[in-house]
C-alpha cells in the first residue's frame, strides 16, 4: 500500500473517531436522567472536604470526575442561610434569607422535587435533622419564614411525597401529646399514617417495606451525631429511600443532606466536621454505587453554604492526622462551595456558577 493511500486511511480513521467521541459527549451532556439525585453537605466548603479526605483517603467523593463552584448569596445578603440557599438549588430563585421556596413577596416558587411528581416519578428527602428544618423543607413546602415549622408540618403531610426521612416529629403531634413542639391540636401525623408507613423509633425504621414511609427518629431535629454511634446512620436512611423510590419506572428525585457538618462549624469543632463529613461521604458512596448500576441516574453533590471560616494550616495525610486549624466565625461565611456530579448530563454543573444554576439546570433537564 502507498504511503499516500495509508495516510488518507489515517485521516479517516481519525475523523471517524473524532465523530464517535463529539455523539458520545453530546450525548453525555444532553441525556435526560431517569433520577436526579442531589445531595447537601450543609455547611460543607473545601476545607471540609479537606478535612474529610485528611482522615479518609480515598473518599468517594474522589470518585466525582466533574467538578465546579457556585455562589451562594442570597437576595438581601452577602453571607445566606440554609432556607435562601437552599431554595436557589430547589426552585433556581433567589431569595431572602429566612424564606422557604418563596420569593420575598410571597409568591410561590415550584421545586425540583414538585416537578418530579407532576412528571409521575416519586420524591424524597432524607436528612440528619428534622424534616421540618430549612434544608429539607425547601423541596417540600412554602413559607414566609424558616421559623413556621408547624407549617411546614402540614403542608408535608398534605403533599405527595413517598419519602421523608430524619427527626423532629414533635411539630407533627398534637400539643396534648407529651413532647409535641405544637401550640395547637392539629395532628399532620395523623395524615401522614393515612398514607405512608412511619416509623419513629429504629426499631420501627428497619421494618419498613419497600414503600412510601416517613421516618422520624427523634422528638426534636437533632438527629443524633455520627459520633453517637446511633444504629441507624445516613448511609442506612438513604439505602433505604433508594430502594423504595427505585420501585417507581418513572424514575425519582432524592434530596440527601448531611445537616451536621453545618453544626460542627457552628461549634468550630473540627472533630464533629470530620465524623459528619464522613458519615456524609458514606451516603454518597451507596448514591454512587447505585447510580453506576442504574446508568440513568444523574448525581450532584454540593452544599449550601461554608459554616465556620475554616481553614487548614498543618497536618500528615499519610497519618491522617489534621495538626493545625482555625476557624473565622461561628457562622457562616460567604465563600463560594464545591459542586461534583456524576451521571446523564453531568458536564452541565461543572465549572464555576450560581447555585440557582443548579436548580435551573436541574428543572430544565425534567421540562
Amino acid at each position: 500500500m502507498r504511503k499516500k493511500d495509508i495516510s488518507q486511511l489515517a485521516i479517516i480513521g481519525a475523523l471517524i473517531l473524532l465523530v464517535i467521541l463529539l455523539l458520545v459527549t453530546r450525548d453525555t451532556v444532553n441525556k435526560q436522567p431517569r433520577n436526579i439525585i442531589l445531595m447537601i453537605g450543609d455547611g460543607m466548603g473545601v476545607a471540609q472536604v479537606t478535612t474529610g479526605r485528611i482522615y479518609r483517603h480515598p473518599m468517594h467523593l474522589e470518585r466525582f470526575n466533574t467538578m465546579g463552584l457556585i455562589t451562594t448569596y442570597s437576595t438581601n445578603r452577602f453571607t445566606t442561610d440554609s432556607a435562601a440557599s437552599g431554595t436557589a438549588l430547589a426552585t433556581g430563585y433567589k431569595t431572602d434569607n429566612g424564606v422557604i421556596s418563596m420569593s420575598p413577596q410571597g409568591e410561590v416558587y415550584p421545586t425540583i422535587a414538585e416537578r418530579a411528581k407532576k412528571l409521575g416519578k416519586s420524591a424524597g428527602v432524607v436528612a440528619t435533622t428534622g424534616i421540618t428544618h430549612a434544608t429539607p423543607a425547601v423541596f417540600i413546602s412554602h413559607v414566609k419564614s424558616r421559623r413556621m415549622q408547624d407549617v411546614i408540618a402540614e403542608q408535608i403531610a398534605d403533599g405527595p411525597w413517598d419519602v421523608l426521612f430524619g427527626a423532629g416529629w414533635g411539630y407533627f403531634v398534637p400539643q396534648s401529646v407529651e413532647g409535641s413542639l405544637r401550640t395547637d391540636d392539629k395532628s399532620p401525623l395523623d395524615i401522614l399514617k393515612s398514607k405512608m408507613q412511619v416509623a419513629l423509633t429504629p426499631e420501627e425504621f428497619k421494618a419498613l417495606e419497600d414503600k412510601r414511609a416517613a421516618a422520624m427518629l427523634e422528638r426534636t431535629n437533632y438527629f443524633p451525631k455520627a459520633s453517637d454511634n446511633f444504629e441507624i446512620t445516613l448511609e442506612m436512611m438513604t439505602r433505604k429511600a433508594l430502594d423504595i423510590l427505585s420501585n417507581n419506572n418513572k424514575g425519582f428525585f432524592l434530596m440527601v443532606e448531611g445537616s451536621q457538618i453545618d453544626w460542627g462549624g457552628h461549634d468550630n469543632d473540627m472533630e464533629y466536621i470530620r465524623d459528619e463529613i464522613l458519615a456524609f461521604d458514606d451516603a454518597v458512596g451507596a448514591v454512587l454505587d447505585f447510580a453506576k448500576e442504574d446508568k440513568n441516574t444523574l448525581v450532584i453533590v454540593t452544599a449550601d453554604h461554608e459554616t465556620g471560616g475554616m481553614t487548614l494550616l498543618s497536618g500528615d495525610f499519610e497519618k491522617h492526622e489534621l495538626v493545625g486549624y482555625d476557624f473565622a466565625i461561628k457562622g457562616h461565611s460567604g465563600v463560594m462551595v464545591p459542586v461534583f456530579s456524576f451521571g446523564p448530563s453531568a458536564a452541565l454543573f461543572g465549572g464555576m456558577q450560581d447555585n440557582t444554576d443548579i436548580g435551573k439546570k436541574m428543572l430544565r433537564l425534567w421540562d
